[in-house]
């Protein structure tokens, strides 16, 4: 595996697959969802450049908006500390919500890459679908932080959607 950055800012990882004369290239984006399609039809025009004798090399560029694993369903969001209870309806983020009920909270991307919208779970009724890229599976199984942008709280079985956070 190799790590390159190249001149123009593109960050790939090239994992090599085979042995002999035809190997194949798996080319994985390092970068954030704002520049990603510039910087995948470059890397797909040098693929090709290195490919010229072998089939198309696959490439992998994950889209950092994921869709989530649930539909979007209405959910309450409760922060005591400024005395705030609002539905996020289905057509909403909850970011979006909370600026609508006049709660200035942090945020910069609203699609889930930067972090800097968490907000610090304080009680869960239901399940996180956490929509964002920026948490890791540990950090997404702890059900400590969410993502407000992006990230929304389903109903489970037993208990309807309802979360409580403190904002940073």
């Amino acid at each position: 595996m190799r790590l390159r950055e190249a001149d123009d800012g593109i960050l790939a990882v090239m994992v090599q697959r085979g042995v002999g004369v035809a190997v194949a290239l798996d080319a994985f984006l390092v970068t954030p969802r704002s520049i990603m399609s510039s910087q995948e039809r470059l890397l797909r025009c040098r693929s090709r450049a290195y490919a010229t004798s072998m089939p198309f090399p696959q490439e992998s560029a994950e889209d950092s908006l994921s869709t989530g694993t649930r539909s979007s369903e209405p959910f309450t969001v409760r922060i005591p500390a400024l005395g705030v209870e609002v539905t996020v309806p289905p057509s909403a983020t909850l970011l979006e919500t909370l600026e609508t009920a006049g709660v200035d909270a942090l945020f910069d991307c609203r699609k889930g890459e930067c972090g800097l919208c968490e907000a610090r779970i304080v009680s869960l009724e239901g399940e996180i679908d956490h929509r964002d890229v920026f948490y890791s599976e540990r950090q997404r199984d702890a059900k400590s932080k969410i993502c407000v942008c992006v990230s929304r709280v389903c109903e489970s079985a037993d208990q309807r959607g309802v979360i409580t956070l403190a904002l940073s």
